[in-house]
């Protein structure tokens, strides 16, 4: 295949350049509408004006702030002494928020609210940010040197939008304008401000890019709807744009996402409302309050059906009658517009109230409803069986409806869009990008670790050209010769004869990409110059002429590593996508808990390196030992935390018996990340491995 790199040029003498736009948005009408998904119970017009997570400097800077002032400190030195950082969260709120990223800017960016600033952040000292494709969210943090007037202006929520890219000496083409010029940027990627510390000389921003909106928990009932429906409601949910790019075939087939039945009382749902009936009993908040309470109803209906929904017409409910005031009405803005919230009944059309009263007279109350912590029971008993409104993060919602087609799926946010597509090999992708060790890769970071042989190395395809009578053969190989013993093994015979050569070529190569990402035949990472076009979900070129290695490889990790002296991207890169993981995914041979294996790594980092010292006492005694007592160190410690590890030999330049550490992770083994983290250079792995054996495992 003809290659078209992707990459930004890179010329002789070209500066790196990085901008940091800061953007603030005012609170608006709709965000007043939102309740937080919580039992507690907040009121946001009083939050608005009380204790909204602004500081003092947005009331100076502009008329339109609409909160009062946090509290910023006036100088630096009165709660910087001594450097300790200090936190510039919202006060009585602060923790709440901190734990759902900063929902008040989650919630005004979902809503478009106006933006009131836009601000460059100047004398940046280092940017860091990772992502990964089975995940959501990728997260990092931003140093900069600190100033009161900056630290004022960055508050939890704030957008931040992160552009890299170089400046060159002479004029370059850019290969996605086609114009001449002496600078490009491009957009990396987007985030959401989690929290802001400083000390003396610096402010520190954590943040979450804009994948943090799929992991919002919403109610999701759908009942033999197609995928297309179903992704574009959810999407809508979530607040980002959608960019769905699958087969029709996916599209038009009809799924059904349900929670499990349970005994007692009739269909359920749940949602948002105020009081939208005639009873001076309703425990509601009166329609147009701008206050709201989360219901919960559980049928059946007066009618005696279980098909209870909440504030929503779909194509097989209520085609022409989505409720209003009464049956049949639609005085309350047309159908699918709700203002104060509606249970209906999708087989008669009764519509009610969130305190369970319909919509007639003499408003009796029908439906079993519970709201903010008060109740209404009834007048038409338990009923029989009840189904459960799931409910999820959005992340799980996309990947449970795409179930059948996981592996050949990835979903990633980028900005304000999510992704939905199938996977394209190489030869169909519309961008490829490249990591060669003469031209941008950091060769001596290059690293590849082979798994066991895969038990499928190679498919041995008979095809027809199309219907031809005259079948042939197509084999995809690369494997075969990297694992000889497995020649005829690991063969798998298909025959596809509707297929000609080509696309039985083409298909048998990511069928056989798919079967081995569980075994993991191939796992590379390097370093290369940063550039922003690299991210999960992407292919890449990869050729490392020293280890005489080239392939096309899925981008499945990135980390951006920004600085004085670096200017890096670290790259992650497999066969295929990994399995994504969502709430419910099994976590296979002991995944522990990724927080603990950060603090270990991180302790294991201090020791040096030394002689004479060959098991993890001495290595804690002394300080120092060889790569036996650091391997043997790390294996206790892992296994202690939960995690499944083990212990593999191989040989070096440097030593003929060389030990290092891999830890199952996702279904896969994965070295220990030795340069991420510092450790010295003679622990680390090397890309060759003869003689690989494993000298200890521990158990699942």
């Amino acid at each position: 295949m003809s290659l078209e790199v992707a990459n930004l040029p890179l010329r002789a003498g070209a500066q790196p350049i990085v901008k940091v736009e800061l953007v603030r948005r005012k609170m608006c009408e709709a965000l007043k509408r939102w309740q937080y998904p919580t039992s507690m119970a907040i009121d946001f017009t009083a939050v608005e004006t009380s204790s909204a997570p602004q500081k003092s400097s947005e009331k100076q800077d502009s008329t339109e702030a609409e909160a009062s002032e946090a509290g910023a400190p006036e100088t630096a030195e009165e709660t910087a002494e001594g450097g300790a950082e200090e936190s510039s969260g919202p006060g009585s709120i602060e923790d709440y928020m901190l734990d759902n990223i900063a929902l008040f800017g989650i919630y005004k960016y979902m809503n478009r609210c106006p933006i009131i600033d836009r601000y460059e952040l100047k004398d940046i000292i280092s940017i860091s940010f990772d992502k990964k494709i089975n995940e959501p969210t990728g997260t990092g943090s931003l140093t900069l040197v600190y100033s009161k007037e900056r630290f004022d202006r960055i508050g939890q929520g704030d957008e931040l939008i992160f552009k890299f890219g170089y400046r060159y000496p002479n004029e370059v083409l850019d290969p996605k304008t086609g114009e001449k010029t002496r600078e490009i940027m491009r957009e990396a990627f987007k985030a959401l401000v989690a929290e802001v510390k400083k000390t003396k000389r610096e402010i520190v921003v954590s943040f979450a890019d804009t994948g943090v909106l799929l992991e919002q928990k919403k109610s999701f009932s759908y009942v033999d709807k197609t995928v297309e429906e179903i992704l574009v409601d959810i999407i809508e949910n979530s607040g980002l744009k959608g960019d769905i790019r699958l087969s029709r075939k996916i599209l038009e087939t009809k799924v059904t996402l349900q929670a499990e039945k349970k005994g007692g009382g009739g269909g359920s749902a749940s949602g948002q409302f105020q009081k939208s009936c005639g009873r001076s009993d309703c425990p509601l908040p009166p329609s147009g309050s701008g206050k709201w309470a989360t219901c919960t109803a559980v049928g059946p209906c007066a009618c005696g059906s279980n098909r209870i929904a909440y504030n929503r017409c779909p194509p097989d409910c209520n085609v022409n009658k989505c409720p209003g005031d009464t049956d049949a009405s639609t005085a309350q803005g047309g159908a699918n517009i709700f203002p104060e919230g509606h249970f209906f009944c999708c087989n008669c059309d009764r519509d009610y109230c969130g305190c369970g009263a319909v919509h007639e007279a003499p408003w009796p109350r029908y439906l079993k409803t519970s709201c903010s912590g008060t109740s209404s029971e009834s007048a038409s008993g338990e009923g029989g069986e009840s189904t459960t409104v799931q409910e999820m993060t959005i992340w799980d919602a996309i990947y449970k409806v795409l179930e059948k087609w996981e592996n050949d799926v990835h979903v990633y946010v980028r900005g304000d869009t999510v992704y939905i597509e199938e996977i394209p090999m190489p030869e169909e992708a519309k961008e490829v990008f490249v990591a060669w060790s003469d031209h941008n890769m950091i060769h001596e970071t290059f690293d590849m670790t082979e798994g066991k042989a895969p038990i499928v190395s190679g498919i041995r395809i008979k095809f027809a050209d199309g219907g031809s009578k005259n079948k042939g053969n197509v084999i995809y190989d690369k494997d075969i010769t990297k694992y000889p013993e497995t020649r005829y093994p690991g063969i798998v015979d298909v025959t596809w004869p509707e297929l000609d050569g080509k696309d039985a070529a083409l298909i048998g190569k990511k069928a056989l990409r798919e079967v081995q990402r569980v075994e993991s035949a191939e796992t590379v990472t390097c370093e290369v110059l940063a550039d922003p076009g690299f991210f999960p979900g992407s292919w890449v070129h990869v050729k490392n002429q020293p280890e005489d290695y080239t392939d096309f490889l899925y981008l499945k990790g990135i980390s951006h590593k920004i600085q004085a002296d670096d200017y890096t991207t670290s790259l992650e890169m497999s066969l295929w996508k990994p399995p994504a993981q969502t709430s419910g995914t099994e976590k296979k041979g002991g995944s522990g808990d990724k927080t603990k294996l950060d603090q270990i790594l991180r302790d294991a980092a201090k020791f040096g390196y030394c002689s004479g010292c060959s098991d993890a006492n001495c290595l804690v005694k002394r300080g120092c030992g060889d790569c036996r007592a650091m391997s043997d160190y790390l294996f206790n410690r892992l296994t202690e935390a939960g995690f499944q590890a083990r212990v593999i030999q191989y040989a070096t330049g440097q030593s003929p018996q060389h030990r290092t550490v891999q830890i199952y992770l996702d279904g896969q083994w994965v070295d220990i990340p030795y340069r991420e983290y510092g450790f010295n250079q003679l622990f680390r792995t090397t890309s060759q491995r003869p003689n690989l054996t494993v000298i200890k495992q521990s158990q699942k």
